[in-house]
Parts: C-alpha cells; sequence; structure tokens
C-alpha cells in the first residue's frame, strides 16, 4: 500500500512538472493578402488560403485548383519613419558616447517620444504552393469527398527602439513558421432534421515547423553590426489538426464553426523544451448579396465570457467584396474594430492596408500595416 502510495505521489510530481514546464504558444496564424483586405474573414467563404482558416470550405471548390506560387510579404507603416530616421541619424547613433550631452539629450528625447512607439515589423513568405481536388462521389449517392494538399510559411521579424541609461537599445525578435497540411472534408445533403441546404465537415492534418528568436536590449552600436547564430535559430517540430464544420443552407448563405489545433498541438525543440498552441474557436458567417458582392464575418478565439467583456471587439472580423471578375476587385472591412481596404488585379496580384491590435482591448495599441502578395494558380 505505501509503495503504491509512493508511486502515486512520484507520478503526481512528474506530471506537475511536465504541465508547468510547458509554455503556452503563440497561434499558428498565416492569413492570405485577400482575405486581409476583407478585414481577415475566412471561416464561411472559398478562398486559396480557405483550408487554414476552416478546412471544410474545401467541400465548396469544385474541379482541380492549384496555387502553383504566391509571394506574400506585409510591412508595419512605422517601419518607413524608422528608416528616416536611422538614416538621417545612423552615424551620430554609431557613435553616440562622443556626441556632446546636448545632442545626446535631443535623440534621446526623440527616441522616448517618438521612436519608441513605433512598431517595426516585416512579414514575409516563400512560394506557398496548395493545390485541391473534387468532388468525388464515395458511398453511392449519400455524399462527396474533397482533398487538398499545401505548404505555407511565414517569417515574422520585428524590432524596438529603447531610449535606455547611457546609449539607445534595441529589442529585436523574430520567428518563422512553416506548415504542411492536408484537409479532407466529405459534403452532404442528407442533414438531421431535414433541414435544408448541404453540410461539409473536414480535418486539416498538420505538420508543424516553428523557429524563434529574441535578443533584447542591445545597444544602438551592436544593433549596427548585430548577426543572428544560426545555432540560435534550431527549428522545433510537431503535430495538430483542425476541425472544421461549413453550413450551406442556401445558395446565398454559409455558416462556419471551427477548432483550430484540437485537443492543442504541441512542439519540441532540440533542447527538450516544448511549448502548446492550445485549442480556439471560430466561427462565421458569408453571405453572397448578387454574384458580384459577398458579405463576410467572424469571431475568433471565442470564449463565453467575450459575450459580456470588451475583448469581444479584439476577436470580431467583417468584410466584404466586390468582384469584376478576373479583373478588378474591391475589398474593405473592420480588422479587430480598424478599418482597411483591399485591392486585387488580374487574380495575380493582391494588396491591403489594414490595422490590428497587439493588446488584449481595442483601441489601445493598433499596428497599421501594408501587404502585398504576387501570386500564380491554375483551375479546371
Amino acid at each position: 500500500m505505501l509503495k503504491r502510495f509512493k508511486f502515486y505521489i512520484i507520478a503526481g510530481l512528474v506530471f506537475f512538472m511536465a504541465v508547468f514546464s510547458v509554455k503556452a504558444g503563440r497561434p499558428l496564424h498565416i492569413e492570405g493578402i485577400e482575405n486581409l483586405g476583407m478585414g481577415g474573414v475566412g471561416t464561411a467563404f472559398n478562398s486559396p488560403y480557405g483550408p487554414l482558416y476552416n478546412p471544410a470550405v474545401l467541400g465548396v471548390r469544385e474541379g482541380f485548383n492549384m496555387t502553383v506560387f504566391e509571394l506574400p510579404v506585409s510591412v508595419s507603416n512605422d517601419i518607413f519613419k524608422f528608416i528616416s530616421f536611422y538614416r538621417d541619424n545612423s552615424d551620430e547613433l554609431k557613435n553616440f558616447s562622443d556626441l556632446k550631452k546636448s545632442r545626446q539629450a535631443e535623440l534621446m528625447e526623440e527616441i522616448t517620444d517618438k521612436v519608441s512607439k513605433y512598431r517595426i515589423r516585416v512579414k514575409l513568405g516563400a512560394v506557398n504552393p496548395n493545390f485541391t481536388v473534387g468532388p468525388f462521389p464515395i458511398l453511392g449517392p449519400t455524399g462527396d469527398l474533397s482533398w487538398g494538399l499545401g505548404f505555407a510559411n511565414q517569417a515574422d521579424v520585428g524590432a524596438k527602439m529603447n531610449p535606455g541609461i547611457i546609449v539607445p537599445t534595441v529589442d529585436f525578435w523574430g520567428r518563422v513558421d512553416g506548415v504542411l497540411y492536408a484537409p479532407f472534408v466529405y459534403s452532404t445533403y442528407y442533414i438531421p432534421f431535414r433541414l435544408p441546404g448541404k453540410i461539409h465537415a473536414g480535418i486539416n492534418l498538420k505538420s508543424i515547423m516553428r523557429s524563434c528568436y529574441e535578443r533584447k536590449r542591445m545597444s544602438i552600436m551592436e544593433f549596427s553590426d548585430f548577426n543572428i547564430d544560426s545555432e540560435d535559430l534550431k527549428p522545433g517540430y510537431g503535430f495538430g489538426w483542425d476541425w472544421g464544420a461549413l453550413y450551406e443552407y442556401s445558395d446565398r448563405w454559409d455558416f462556419s464553426f471551427v477548432i483550430k489545433d484540437f485537443l492543442s498541438s504541441r512542439i519540441v525543440y532540440p533542447d527538450d523544451s516544448s511549448e502548446v498552441i492550445k485549442s480556439e474557436v471560430d466561427f462565421g458567417a458569408a453571405y453572397k448579396l448578387t454574384d458580384f458582392v459577398i458579405l463576410a464575418a467572424d469571431v475568433r478565439n471565442f470564449k463565453p465570457e467575450d459575450t459580456y467583456k470588451s475583448t469581444f471587439f479584439t476577436k470580431l472580423y467583417f468584410g466584404g467584396e466586390y468582384s469584376l471578375g478576373r479583373l478588378l476587385k474591391l475589398r474593405g472591412g473592420f480588422y479587430q474594430g480598424y478599418p482597411l481596404f483591399g485591392v486585387g488585379l488580374l487574380n495575380f496580384l493582391n494588396y491591403s492596408f489594414y490595422g490590428r491590435e497587439l493588446s488584449r482591448y481595442p483601441g489601445l495599441n493598433p499596428e497599421w500595416n501594408h501587404a502585398l502578395s504576387l501570386s500564380g494558380s491554375v483551375s479546371f
């Protein structure tokens, strides 16, 4: 009896240490520039990045669709201000300790009042190919199967300048995410309670790669000669899956429900440390106003307390698109309450200007960004 009691105590301590030694990971959000132009929505309508928002949207695609390449880039609006400041003052910043006290004070004041508030951020992706096929009839007339395969990656790099005690300092951080994903969707008209329409249910199997880097409080002299050691960029790997449903109520209305990283996704690094991407509940709706206009709204990472707290507005995404076929698409909406707009040309070039909230509460800490992508695709 005593041996069994000791075993339970030791097992409990091991479990306790294992659970609390795992840090919470950032959600895996790789967003399409088209979606950003529509307010960041994507769970209830078809788009090139659709399976990453909701695997079930694959059910509304028909035939063979392939994105051969997509090259997205996003830069914060403040980066241009920072580049201008650094270009005008680079020599003085590199030789800051040799400046007169009065000039040092002037630079410190400008950094404190203006530069330290800049949001310096760049996001890059490379290639990001994917393809989808279907639907294929299975099990007779009861339903169809669609499936696909894709790879998406994103490097997210940022910096922040601080006034410092003696000389200005810089914080630098970066994260690279890559995901190989395979969505599978089952579609059927056989819905309980004889409801009208069609329902699509799908899963998205994901193999995740993540590499992170952070360096804080570098002196401005260190930053000018800053290099990243490849030993610090060893990636971690993990697996996860998303579950999603899409209800096509009619030719105009679609409703969605998604659980991302179902039962959580764990990433393990070479030094045996790990992080866990917790599950997230998203839902949304899309309305096809005409053959040329679509409106959509999503709620991301919903929690019950969001229904009565102001945090709800940081999780709300709304937007629309007016399409003139392949030639031109005009987009607009609200990303976490911030207005935005976007445009698409010839299904090749997409641009959006959007703001997002960096804090938990709306309106406190906005970051404005320009996003652009070039892509090539085929379908038949």
